[in-house]
Protein backbone atom coordinates (compact mmCIF):
# COMPACT_ATOMS: atom_id res chain seq x y z
CA UNK A 1 0.00 0.00 0.00
CA UNK A 2 0.91 3.66 -0.85
CA UNK A 3 -0.39 6.46 -0.61
CA UNK A 4 -0.53 8.98 -3.47
CA UNK A 5 -1.24 12.42 -3.28
CA UNK A 6 -3.84 12.76 -5.62
CA UNK A 7 -5.42 9.25 -5.25
CA UNK A 8 -4.77 8.72 -1.28
CA UNK A 9 -3.93 4.96 -0.37
CA UNK A 10 -3.52 2.72 -3.40
CA UNK A 11 -2.59 -0.95 -2.22
CA UNK A 12 -0.80 -3.34 -5.43
CA UNK A 13 0.69 -6.58 -5.79
CA UNK A 14 4.76 -5.27 -4.87
CA UNK A 15 7.05 -5.98 -7.92
CA UNK A 16 10.43 -7.78 -7.30
CA UNK A 17 12.69 -4.88 -7.86
CA UNK A 18 15.02 -7.43 -9.03
CA UNK A 19 12.93 -9.34 -12.04
CA UNK A 20 12.09 -5.36 -13.10
CA UNK A 21 15.62 -4.17 -13.34
CA UNK A 22 16.47 -7.29 -15.28
CA UNK A 23 13.45 -6.74 -17.61
CA UNK A 24 15.25 -3.52 -18.30
CA UNK A 25 18.40 -4.40 -19.12
CA UNK A 26 16.89 -7.14 -21.34
CA UNK A 27 16.40 -4.40 -24.54
CA UNK A 28 19.68 -2.51 -23.52
CA UNK A 29 21.82 -5.65 -23.45
CA UNK A 30 20.56 -6.11 -27.16
CA UNK A 31 20.95 -3.07 -28.20
CA UNK A 32 24.22 -2.10 -27.31
CA UNK A 33 25.45 -6.09 -28.17
CA UNK A 34 24.06 -5.09 -31.95
CA UNK A 35 25.97 -1.87 -31.72
CA UNK A 36 28.99 -3.46 -30.41
CA UNK A 37 29.09 -5.99 -33.38
CA UNK A 38 28.27 -2.76 -35.92
CA UNK A 39 31.66 -0.77 -34.85
CA UNK A 40 34.10 -2.13 -36.45
CA UNK A 41 33.03 -1.82 -39.93
CA UNK A 42 32.43 1.96 -39.03
CA UNK A 43 36.09 2.56 -38.62
CA UNK A 44 38.83 3.66 -41.45
CA UNK A 45 42.30 3.68 -42.25
CA UNK A 46 42.06 6.92 -43.99
CA UNK A 47 41.23 10.49 -43.16
CA UNK A 48 43.21 12.01 -40.26
CA UNK A 49 44.90 9.50 -38.02
CA UNK A 50 46.84 11.13 -35.00
CA UNK A 51 49.78 9.64 -33.81
CA UNK A 52 49.65 5.88 -32.31
CA UNK A 53 46.27 5.22 -34.03
CA UNK A 54 45.84 2.68 -37.03
CA UNK A 55 42.45 3.31 -37.42
CA UNK A 56 39.48 5.66 -36.34
CA UNK A 57 35.56 5.80 -36.04
CA UNK A 58 33.79 6.77 -39.04
CA UNK A 59 30.70 8.22 -36.62
CA UNK A 60 31.31 9.58 -33.51
CA UNK A 61 27.84 9.36 -32.75
CA UNK A 62 27.81 5.34 -33.21
CA UNK A 63 30.33 4.99 -30.43
CA UNK A 64 28.51 7.09 -28.25
CA UNK A 65 25.41 4.82 -28.59
CA UNK A 66 26.94 2.03 -28.01
CA UNK A 67 28.72 3.70 -24.82
CA UNK A 68 25.10 4.66 -23.29
CA UNK A 69 23.87 1.50 -24.23
CA UNK A 70 26.61 -0.63 -22.72
CA UNK A 71 26.81 1.33 -19.45
CA UNK A 72 23.21 1.44 -18.97
CA UNK A 73 23.16 -2.70 -19.52
CA UNK A 74 26.17 -2.90 -16.97
CA UNK A 75 24.64 -0.53 -14.39
CA UNK A 76 20.69 -2.41 -13.99
CA UNK A 77 22.28 -6.08 -14.37
CA UNK A 78 24.52 -5.46 -11.20
CA UNK A 79 21.82 -3.86 -9.79
CA UNK A 80 19.31 -6.62 -10.58
CA UNK A 81 22.06 -9.05 -8.54
CA UNK A 82 22.33 -6.67 -6.16
CA UNK A 83 18.84 -6.18 -5.80
CA UNK A 84 18.18 -10.13 -5.75
CA UNK A 85 20.67 -10.78 -3.15
CA UNK A 86 19.01 -7.75 -1.09
CA UNK A 87 15.27 -9.53 -1.35
CA UNK A 88 16.26 -13.39 -0.84
CA UNK A 89 17.43 -12.56 2.61
CA UNK A 90 15.25 -13.53 5.34
CA UNK A 91 14.23 -11.81 7.77
CA UNK A 92 15.66 -12.58 10.43
CA UNK A 93 18.91 -13.97 9.32
CA UNK A 94 21.85 -13.41 10.89
CA UNK A 95 25.20 -15.18 9.85
CA UNK A 96 28.80 -15.29 11.55
CA UNK A 97 31.37 -14.28 9.45
CA UNK A 98 35.09 -13.56 10.68
CA UNK A 99 34.12 -13.33 13.98
CA UNK A 100 31.56 -10.83 13.71
CA UNK A 101 27.74 -10.99 14.27
CA UNK A 102 25.96 -10.15 11.10
CA UNK A 103 22.28 -9.27 10.78
CA UNK A 104 20.31 -9.04 7.45
CA UNK A 105 20.44 -4.93 8.13
CA UNK A 106 24.16 -5.20 8.37
CA UNK A 107 24.36 -7.40 5.39
CA UNK A 108 22.24 -5.02 3.18
CA UNK A 109 25.16 -2.86 3.47
CA UNK A 110 27.87 -5.20 2.56
CA UNK A 111 29.43 -6.01 -0.89
CA UNK A 112 27.57 -7.99 -3.47
CA UNK A 113 29.83 -10.38 -3.05
CA UNK A 114 29.87 -10.90 1.02
CA UNK A 115 25.79 -11.80 0.17
CA UNK A 116 26.53 -14.16 -2.50
CA UNK A 117 28.92 -15.93 -1.23
CA UNK A 118 28.23 -16.09 2.57
CA UNK A 119 24.68 -14.64 3.71
CA UNK A 120 22.53 -16.71 0.75
CA UNK A 121 24.45 -20.16 0.89
CA UNK A 122 24.29 -19.63 5.03
CA UNK A 123 20.28 -19.06 4.23
CA UNK A 124 19.86 -21.71 2.01
CA UNK A 125 22.04 -24.71 2.38
CA UNK A 126 23.96 -23.77 -0.73
CA UNK A 127 27.59 -24.58 -1.61
CA UNK A 128 28.81 -20.99 -2.68
CA UNK A 129 28.63 -19.65 -6.22
CA UNK A 130 32.25 -19.10 -6.33
CA UNK A 131 32.76 -22.51 -5.58
CA UNK A 132 29.50 -24.35 -7.67
CA UNK A 133 29.97 -22.17 -10.26
CA UNK A 134 33.73 -20.80 -11.26
CA UNK A 135 33.06 -19.61 -14.43
CA UNK A 136 29.73 -17.92 -13.39
CA UNK A 137 31.67 -16.52 -10.70
CA UNK A 138 34.21 -15.19 -12.43
CA UNK A 139 31.29 -13.19 -14.74
CA UNK A 140 29.91 -12.17 -11.83
CA UNK A 141 33.55 -10.45 -10.30
CA UNK A 142 34.10 -8.90 -13.78
CA UNK A 143 30.49 -7.47 -13.37
CA UNK A 144 30.97 -6.16 -10.98
CA UNK A 145 34.43 -4.03 -11.11
CA UNK A 146 32.93 -2.61 -14.81
CA UNK A 147 30.09 -1.45 -12.66
CA UNK A 148 32.18 -0.09 -10.14
CA UNK A 149 34.51 1.79 -12.59
CA UNK A 150 31.39 3.23 -14.33
CA UNK A 151 29.60 4.42 -10.89
CA UNK A 152 32.65 6.09 -9.23
CA UNK A 153 35.13 6.64 -12.38
CA UNK A 154 38.35 7.98 -12.03
CA UNK A 155 40.22 10.44 -14.94
CA UNK A 156 43.12 7.78 -14.83
CA UNK A 157 40.68 4.61 -15.70
CA UNK A 158 38.90 6.29 -18.17
CA UNK A 159 41.01 8.38 -20.26
CA UNK A 160 44.37 7.33 -22.24
CA UNK A 161 46.96 9.28 -24.53
CA UNK A 162 47.85 6.49 -25.31
CA UNK A 163 47.11 2.74 -26.61
CA UNK A 164 45.83 1.12 -23.55
CA UNK A 165 43.48 -1.87 -23.43
CA UNK A 166 42.83 -1.37 -19.61
CA UNK A 167 40.70 2.01 -19.79
CA UNK A 168 36.84 1.88 -18.62
CA UNK A 169 36.35 2.78 -23.10
CA UNK A 170 38.35 -0.12 -24.17
CA UNK A 171 36.65 -2.86 -21.87
CA UNK A 172 33.64 -2.08 -22.67
CA UNK A 173 34.06 -2.28 -26.61
CA UNK A 174 35.27 -5.82 -25.89
CA UNK A 175 33.05 -6.82 -22.97
CA UNK A 176 30.47 -9.99 -23.85
CA UNK A 177 27.31 -8.19 -22.30
CA UNK A 178 24.90 -11.32 -23.05
CA UNK A 179 27.45 -13.61 -20.74
CA UNK A 180 27.30 -10.80 -17.60
CA UNK A 181 23.29 -11.25 -18.59
CA UNK A 182 23.90 -14.95 -18.49
CA UNK A 183 25.83 -14.65 -15.28
CA UNK A 184 23.47 -12.93 -13.81
CA UNK A 185 20.25 -15.47 -14.64
CA UNK A 186 22.27 -18.12 -13.85
CA UNK A 187 23.18 -16.76 -10.30
CA UNK A 188 19.60 -16.02 -9.59
CA UNK A 189 19.20 -20.53 -10.79
CA UNK A 190 21.50 -20.95 -8.74
CA UNK A 191 20.60 -19.62 -5.28
CA UNK A 192 16.70 -19.80 -5.85
CA UNK A 193 14.54 -17.66 -3.48
CA UNK A 194 14.54 -17.89 -0.04
CA UNK A 195 11.63 -17.75 2.01
CA UNK A 196 11.27 -14.18 3.29
CA UNK A 197 10.82 -14.81 7.18
CA UNK A 198 13.49 -17.54 8.40
CA UNK A 199 11.55 -20.82 8.99
CA UNK A 200 12.83 -21.52 12.64
CA UNK A 201 13.81 -18.81 15.08
CA UNK A 202 15.62 -16.16 14.58
CA UNK A 203 19.28 -17.01 15.74
CA UNK A 204 23.11 -16.83 14.16
CA UNK A 205 24.01 -19.05 11.52
CA UNK A 206 27.33 -20.04 10.70
CA UNK A 207 28.80 -19.28 7.09
CA UNK A 208 30.15 -22.27 4.84
CA UNK A 209 33.77 -23.34 5.58
CA UNK A 210 34.62 -22.42 2.16
CA UNK A 211 33.48 -18.72 2.50
CA UNK A 212 35.55 -18.17 6.15
CA UNK A 213 38.58 -16.77 4.24
CA UNK A 214 36.97 -13.96 2.74
CA UNK A 215 38.46 -14.73 -0.68
CA UNK A 216 37.58 -12.21 -3.30
CA UNK A 217 35.02 -10.86 -0.73
CA UNK A 218 34.36 -7.14 -0.53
Amino acid sequence: MVTHPELGRVGFVAPSPARLLMSAASPRVKRAMRLQLQLPSQTTERGFIKPFMDRRFTSDQAVLDFFEEAMAAVLLLHAALDSYANESMPEGLTVSWKGQTLSRDDLEQRGIKLRLTVALPAALGKESLETARAEVWQRVAELKDLRDDIAHIKSADAYSNTPSSETLFSRLLVADLHEFASAVEQAVEHYGQAPRVMPSRPGTVDAPSDAEDGRSIS
